[in-house]
C-alpha cells in the first residue's frame, strides 16, 4: 500500500504558481535508495529532502530520507521493516514500522536528531500509517481493522494530543475504502476513495469545514491525489488505457508531464517551490504495483519563456546604456 503521498510555508506565491502552469517542463533526476533496489516515494519538503522506500520485498523492507545525494535508512530496533513518508520543513519525518514482536503495524516520527519517537496506532487496529505531519504535529494517514479484508482501509485524522478521528469519503463516487494521504496548514486533507481490488478510485478532497468533494483527470477511470502542498497544488496519479501517469494540478488546470523514458508513473509530492517527486510504474501494474526508480523534478523556464526573458533584459540594457550616454 505504497503511499504516498504530501504542506508547508507559504511563500513564493507568484514563483510556485508559475512552476506548475500547464505544460511545464522539468529536468528529472532519478534515484534508488539502494543499488538495485525498487524505489517508491513520498513527499518532500523545501529543503529538498523526500521520503523514499525500498520495496524490493513485499511490502517494502526499508524507509529512507533523500536529500539528492545521500539516502539515510530509517531503522528501528526490533522492526521487521520500516517506512518513511513526507518529511515535514521542520525536520521531522513520519512513517510506520513492523513491531517484530506484535506483528502490529504502527505509526512512528523520525526527529530532526535521528531519534525515534514510537506512537500508539489507531484504537484497536493492526495496521496505522502516518502519511504527514503539520506544524502542530497533527497527522493524517489511514489504518485497517482488519488485514484480510481490502475494504476495511480508512484515513483518519489524528491531534498531537493524541485523538484519532476516523474519516471516510461518502459521498457521489465513493467506494469501500478510503485513504488520506496528505495535508496542508490550512487544513484541507487529500486522498482516494475506491476499491483497491480493482485499483479504481476517485481523489477526495476534505475540506477545512469538514466537507468534501472530489477530483478525477479527465478521461481516466481512476484518479489518486497523494499531495497538496500550502499554495492548494495537488500531485497524484491517474490511470487510462495506456497505464498510470502523473498529475499536478492547480488553479483549475491539469498538467500530466512526461518523465524521461517512462511511460508510466507518479507525482506523490510537491514542497511549496514547485519541486515534485514521484516514481516510475511498470506498465500494466496497478496502482500499488512495484516502481523500478523514484525521481526528484524541478521546473524549468521553456524555450520561448529563455527568450523572451532574454530579450526583456537586453531591451532594459540597452535603454540604460542609452539614458547613460545622454546623461
Amino acid at each position: 500500500m505504497a503511499r504516498q503521498s504530501r504542506g508547508f510555508i507559504l511563500a513564493f506565491v507568484v514563483l510556485a504558481a508559475g512552476t506548475v502552469a500547464s505544460g511545464a517542463m522539468y529536468e528529472y533526476k532519478f534515484f534508488q535508495v539502494c543499488p538495485g533496489c525498487n524505489t517508491t516515494t513520498g513527499g518532500i519538503n523545501n529543503a529538498g529532502t523526500a521520503g523514499a522506500d525500498d520495496v524490493s520485498g513485499f511490502p517494502f523492507t526499508t524507509g529512507y530520507l533523500y536529500n539528492g545525494s545521500t539516502a539515510t535508512p530509517i531503522n528501528v530496533p526490533g522492526a521487521i521493516a520500516t517506512a518513511a513518508t513526507v518529511p515535514h520543513n521542520n525536520g521531522r519525518a513520519p512513517g510506520a514500522y513492523l513491531d517484530g514482536a506484535t506483528g502490529v503495524f504502527l505509526p512512528l516520527v523520525r526527529e530532526p536528531d535521528g531519534s525515534i519517537t514510537k506512537y500508539a496506532g489507531y484504537p484497536g487496529a493492526p495496521f496505522t500509517w502516518f502519511l504527514e505531519l503539520n506544524a502542530s504535529g497533527d497527522a493524517v494517514g489511514y489504518y485497517s481493522t482488519d488485514l484480510n479484508d481490502p475494504f476495511a482501509i480508512r484515513g483518519f485524522y489524528r491531534t498531537a494530543a493524541g485523538t484519532y478521528t476516523s474519516l471516510a469519503y461518502t459521498g457521489p463516487g465513493a467506494g469501500p475504502a478510503t485513504g488520506l494521504l496528505g495535508l496542508n496548514e490550512a487544513g484541507f486533507l487529500v486522498g482516494w476513495s475506491g476499491d483497491v481490488t480493482t485499483s479504481t478510485h476517485t481523489g477526495v478532497i476534505r475540506r477545512p469545514d469538514g466537507t468534501w468533494e472530489t477530483l478525477s483527470y479527465p478521461g481516466s477511470d481512476s484518479t489518486m491525489i497523494f499531495a497538496i502542498n500550502n499554495l492548494g497544488v495537488m500531485t497524484g496519479q491517474y490511470r487510462n488505457a495506456s497505464g498510470w501517469h502523473p498529475f499536478i494540478y492547480s488553479g483549475g488546470t491539469f498538467d500530466s508531464p512526461l518523465i524521461p523514458g517512462y511511460a508510466n508513473g507518479s507525482i506523490t509530492g510537491i514542497n511549496d517551490l514547485g519541486v515534485i517527486v514521484g516514481n516510475t510504474l511498470a506498465p500494466g501494474q496497478d496502482a500499488l504495483g512495484r516502481p523500478s526508480v523514484g525521481f526528484i523534478a524541478t521546473s524549468v523556464p521553456e524555450p520561448g519563456t529563455l527568450v523572451g526573458g532574454f530579450a526583456a533584459l537586453l531591451l532594459l540594457s540597452l535603454s540604460r546604456f542609452g539614458q547613460r550616454g545622454n546623461s
